[in-house]
């Protein structure tokens, strides 16, 4: 002969099962990493400076603070790198020891590895300027969810420019994507997010 059920005791259980639910779900919290905004984001890459091949994952136990553009940038890129220039200089000798810089370059043809070092070293030492065929550009691009797209300039002795991303990408000591911020940042708040990653 079955009991029935009696609504204190169909409460009691619901309570019990309640209970065991809720300590899985905080047992499973604990052992779960946080999942990073920019997963998926990101990764190593070889491309070229004016002294050869620079790739990212000899970069491993730096911090890099890296951004897209071209060396005919009339505001982007001058405004980011001067920013960059600038948070730099809110880090103290051990902490510059500990971080790099790079400029990619998605404008190729008319920036020769000679071209970039002299626009980068014009804002800081510590900006190398890098970049490579099309294909490759693409890949890193692609990677890091960036954009860039030629837009031609017939009535303009450039003939055309680059409409490109406007971020800075902070990549931490492992090679991760760590943090994105506006090309104009307050350098005191780039430097405060370059220094939690140091």
């Amino acid at each position: 002969m079955t009991q029935k059920l009696t609504p204190l005791k169909w409460i009691t259980l619901a309570i019990a099962a309640l209970a065991v639910a809720t300590t899985l779900s905080l047992q499973n919290m604990k052992d779960s990493k946080p999942q990073s905004p920019y997963s998926g984001l990101g990764g190593d890459f070889t491309l070229t400076g004016h002294q050869g091949p620079v790739s990212l994952k000899d970069y491993r136990g730096k911090v890099v603070v890296m951004m897209f553009g071209f060396t005919s940038c009339p505001d982007v890129c001058p405004t980011g790198l001067a920013n960059v220039s600038a948070a730099l200089g809110h880090l103290n000798e051990a902490e510059l020891k500990t971080v790099d810089a790079f400029f990619i370059s998605v404008d190729p043809d008319r920036d020769t590895p000679e071209r970039l070092d002299q626009y980068t070293r014009y804002f800081n030492k510590k900006i190398q300027g890098i970049s490579g065929s099309k294909a490759d550009i693409d890949k890193v691009v692609g990677a890091y969810g960036a954009f860039y797209q030629m837009v031609s300039l017939p009535d303009s002795e450039l003939k055309y420019s680059v409409d490109h991303s406007a971020r800075i990408y902070l990549i931490d000591t492992q090679g991760q994507l760590a943090q994105l911020m506006f090309h104009n940042s307050p350098p005191a708040e780039l430097a405060a997010e370059i220094k939690k990653l140091i």
